[in-house]
């Protein structure tokens, strides 16, 4: 178990070579680790894993243990593992959240689809698949945190950089600080062919909670597949707005997929004010 563990995060001393020491460093006082239900019946050691997470995150330039006080955040880490919805391989999601307590002030998450089927997965796939995971999060929260520093000014300028290193940084922050200049950056992002920039897009939409969002992110849904539609359909209801409502009540009238025109029908009567018992007696 612990030679395995050891690969998992032996991808994490590579941040050492790419950490460069900033004015500001990210304080921590604690590391979080949570697996869900699948992970757990894998058999892997969440107190391992904390123990060398907290190990690891100490020797990174850009994240410095401390003692738990104002300033301080909590580094959460959550692994998860859900079958893919057509070819019953495994998906491995982990997700790294900094905040405060159970605040969450900023949240990073990325996956990969396994090659192999939920059914035959082992606990040596993926520790070394989250390995990779974890390394990226790390990168990426580094950055995060670099920008966080930075002024909105300067956020806007590496938003609208196309191969800005800072760019996904700069657009997260700027929309956790509800600055709706960033929107037509965000809207960009809505037209790549890569599902990932789609998906952490939408995020920073939600983030955003700018009401023109939602005819882009109408139009998404009727783009792309099953993986995302039910994601955008969440996403449209959180910006809200009337456009909102009129795309939701067309999905929940004409939707083909059953699921998805429920859950249009619930988003709308949320977004209208309804008691789930008046939702229970509509048509």
């Amino acid at each position: 178990m612990h030679r395995q563990s050891a690969f998992l995060f032996c991808a994490l001393g590579w941040v050492l070579a790419l950490g460069c020491a900033s004015e500001a460093p990210l304080r921590y006082w604690q590391v979080d680790v949570s697996l869900d239900e699948v992970a757990l019946s894998l058999k892997l050691d969440k107190e391992h894993i904390q123990q060398l997470l907290t190990e690891q995150m100490a020797q990174v330039p850009n994240f410095k243990k401390t003692k738990k006080d104002a300033q301080a955040f909590v580094v959460a880490w959550s692994i998860l593992l859900d079958e893919h919805w057509e070819s019953a391989n495994a998906v491995l999601m982990v997700a790294l959240r900094i905040g405060k307590s159970s605040e969450s002030v900023w949240r990073l998450q990325r996956e990969s689809w396994l090659q192999v089927p939920m059914h035959a997965l082992r606990p040596k796939e993926v520790y070394a698949e989250t390995g990779a995971l974890v390394y990226e999060l790390l990168r990426d929260g580094e950055v995060l945190w670099k920008a966080s520093q930075q002024s909105d000014r300067r956020l806007l300028k590496e938003a609208q950089k196309p191969m800005s290193p800072m760019r996904f940084a700069a657009m997260q922050v700027l929309a956790s600080r509800k600055n709706k200049a960033v929107l037509p950056e965000l809207l960009r992002e809505l037209q790549s062919e890569d599902t990932g920039r789609v998906r952490r897009a939408v995020g920073f939409l939600v983030e955003l909670q700018d009401q023109r969002a939602a005819p882009a992110l109408a139009d998404l849904f009727l783009r792309r597949g099953p993986l995302l539609r039910q994601e955008v359909l969440y996403a449209v209801a959180a910006v809200g707005g009337e456009s909102a409502k009129a795309f939701l009540f067309t999905v929940a009238q004409g939707e083909d997929d059953e699921n998805l025109a429920l859950q249009a029908r619930v988003l709308l009567g949320e977004l209208e004010g309804l008691t789930e018992e008046r939702l229970l007696m509509q048509p």
